[in-house]
């Protein structure tokens, strides 16, 4: 269960970002359940990718490319996700961009009660029409 949410908020950030054009350097916004808002930096940046290919959670957040984004269900439970992404400019082109978001729920650590892996979806972000 915690893989499925955390790329479909993996999914959610890269369709967000996927939605403004590879030239454009926007900042978009996203708000969970509990009304926190969060700004997404559409610009090259972010934090390091790992050896796996993943993002890197032990290392220091990087300002508007991450969230902690709180999911809501109908019993009110809560569950909080770490939610990080990389821009990365591609060399040559203008029109296209590398993206990298890595979702996992919070505060998991060792606790052998709560497996998260880390879910990771890597696209290129094009033009657009």
């Amino acid at each position: 269960k915690q893989t499925s949410n955390s790329t479909a908020l993996a999914q959610m950030v890269v369709e967000r970002i996927m939605a403004v054009p590879a030239s454009t350097n926007t900042i978009l916004t996203i708000t969970d359940c509990a009304n926190n808002v969060t700004n997404l930096s559409t610009s090259a940046g972010g934090p390091s990718v790992t050896s796996s290919g993943d993002l890197d959670f032990t290392a220091a957040t990087v300002a508007n490319y991450y969230m902690l984004y709180t999911d809501c269900d109908l019993n009110g439970h809560q569950a909080t996700y770490d939610v990080r992404w990389n821009v990365q400019a591609i060399p040559g082109s203008t029109y296209a961009k590398l993206l990298t978001v890595s979702a996992q729920l919070k505060s998991a650590g060792n606790n052998r009660m709560v497996f998260a892996p880390v879910a990771t979806i890597r696209t290129i972000v094009g033009q657009g029409t």
